[in-house]
């Protein structure tokens, strides 16, 4: 069921300035408010590149070498040419001992570099798959906090579709005063709104700018603007109050006013054809 509605709309001077230019500067492209706020799919999820894990094994071996030098597995050698100076069992006895300590030396040496490099290996594996699961984390949470918003907006497009439906102007407003925000204004404009559903519209204004054909001007740039941004509208009226030649009073149906050719008649012609001026003896009278 339809209801009426009241706001006023407050839009900022954003244009060239010049007052003559409001209908000029319309938008011509007409405005499906109920195909805008269609369901849109959800985000996909991008899939997750797995980083290259990093070659380090040169590298550990390089640390393992240095952790580990080759030199203690041939201070036992050095024993060799003292041997020399012994007679012949204690000859072969030190000789035999310094080789097969060097052996175990070098062994050891070994072992413990390769027992090294492999735990370098392991926490540098293990460093790089913790890193590859923060990122995955941090790429699903990214992807949740999409959906999420998805699906508020998806929300929001579904309440404004039923506002649309059933002709509730307090949920729809607050679209058209962005609409008409991001448009080029010449002057700063207040005007008071008040709906009958979203099939009748009443605009109340002050047409501040000084000469007749800037007041038409933006007076028929609003009626356009209304009939364009909403659809269901079939009538507008527009009172546009002035401090010195009464009140300009536009009372159009959306045919009647489709039917003019804004760009080839100027403002005040258009004006005189379709609306009238009211001034204090008119009401007199």
């Amino acid at each position: 069921m339809a209801t009426t509605y009241a706001a006023r709309l407050h839009l900022k001077a954003n244009g060239s300035g010049d007052e003559h230019r409001a209908l000029l500067l319309r938008e011509r492209t007409p405005v499906d408010l109920m195909a805008s706020l269609a369901p849109r799919p959800a985000p996909e999820a991008a899939p997750f590149v797995s980083a290259e894990p990093p070659d380090l094994l040169f590298a550990n071996h390089e640390a393992s070498r240095a952790a580990h030098p080759w030199w203690p597995a041939v201070l036992p050698l050095l024993a060799l040419p003292a041997a020399f100076g012994l007679d012949g069992t204690a000859r072969i006895a030190t000789a035999i001992g310094s080789v097969v300590l060097a052996e175990i030396v070098a062994i050891r040496q070994y072992r413990a570099r390769n027992a090294l490099e492999r735990r370098l290996n392991e926490e540098a594996a293990q460093a790089h798959a913790a890193a590859e699961d923060a990122r995955r984390r941090a790429q699903d949470d990214a992807h949740a906090a999409r959906l999420a918003e998805h699906a508020a907006a998806e929300a929001e497009r579904a309440a404004l579709r039923d506002a649309l439906a059933r002709g509730d102007a307090a949920r729809i407003v607050p679209l058209l005063e962005q609409a008409l925000g991001a448009q080029s204004w010449p002057t700063d404009i207040e005007v008071t709104l008040r709906f009958d559903g979203l099939t009748a519209l009443d605009m109340d204004l002050a047409l501040d700018p000084a000469d007749a054909e800037a007041r038409c001007s933006l007076a028929l740039r609003l009626v356009h603007e209304a009939f364009r941004l909403l659809p269901s509208l079939a009538r507008v009226r527009l009172r546009g109050a002035t401090i010195d030649t009464g009140t300009l009073v536009l009372d159009l149906d959306r045919k009647t006013f489709t039917r003019v050719d804004l760009d080839k008649l100027d403002a005040t012609r258009v004006v005189n054809i379709l609306g009238r001026w009211e001034t204090a003896a008119t009401h007199e009278a």
